[in-house]
């Protein structure tokens, strides 16, 4: 997911949002291809970030009137799987911005609904499927975690196969943890808030990591979002 286009180069916070937006799919609407590969005991990814508007001024859609911070925003990429990458490029007059636009805007309507990602009426409705994510990577994390005993095992294959799980669930339900979060805000209490802020620092390092293969030590998972929507009785 690498762009070398220099100062239009796009950051690792806009690289990971465009990540989650595609649920891990190309958007493409008539595509929809898989961005993970499984390879025996790896896994790798294909995903392209194509600029809508070229970063270069004699590229496809190129726009003389957009300065290089604009070509670089999210707002003005999306990511493709490399065959479509190269067919929007060659026959640009076929893709006009417009078009790409809408891909990109329907396609992260249509992982939310599929994450089943809706306004819920009240809290309860909302921590329901809140569980769902947090009891599946709960699951992941006691089972495949770098907590296990086996840490210590050089042998071992579980941080190989926790690489994986993280890849494929643990990333994909934050994601829609946050989601479900921020389209309901207005059922969160001003504690919930403040939580789900160090939740999305905690996201944003894990992806980091695991995405963008950074060197980082990111920060934990906080606690509290384990009961976000949860009303305790007393």
């Amino acid at each position: 997911m690498s762009c070398s286009k220099g100062r239009v180069s796009p950051s690792t916070t806009t690289k990971l949002r465009l990540f989650a937006d595609s649920g891990g799919f190309c958007q493409n609407p008539s595509c929809l291809q898989p961005l993970f590969k499984d390879l025996e005991d790896d896994t790798i990814h294909i995903a392209e970030m194509a600029h809508i508007i070229s970063a270069a001024d004699d590229g496809p859609r190129a726009d003389f009137g957009k300065i290089d911070d604009e070509k670089a925003a999210y707002s003005n990429l999306i990511l493709l799987c490399p065959s479509c990458h190269t067919e929007i490029d060659k026959a640009e007059k076929h893709f006009p911005e417009t078009l790409l636009q809408s891909w990109k805007s329907e396609h992260k309507e249509r992982i939310q609904k599929t994450f089943g990602i809706i306004k819920c009426p009240d809290r309860s409705s909302a921590r329901r499927i809140a569980q769902r994510f947090l009891r599946e990577n709960k699951v992941v994390f006691d089972e495949y975690g770098p907590m296990g005993d086996d840490r210590f095992n050089p042998e071992s294959s579980l941080p190989k196969l926790w690489s994986m799980k993280v890849l494929e669930a643990i990333i994909p339900n934050n994601r829609k943890l946050i989601s479900l979060c921020d389209v309901n805000e207005y059922l969160l209490t001003e504690e919930e808030l403040i939580v789900l802020e160090y939740f999305r620092q905690h996201v944003a390092d894990l992806e980091a990591r695991h995405v963008s293969r950074l060197d980082v030590c990111g920060k934990m998972f906080p606690a509290e979002m384990s009961d976000i929507f949860l009303d305790k009785t007393s």
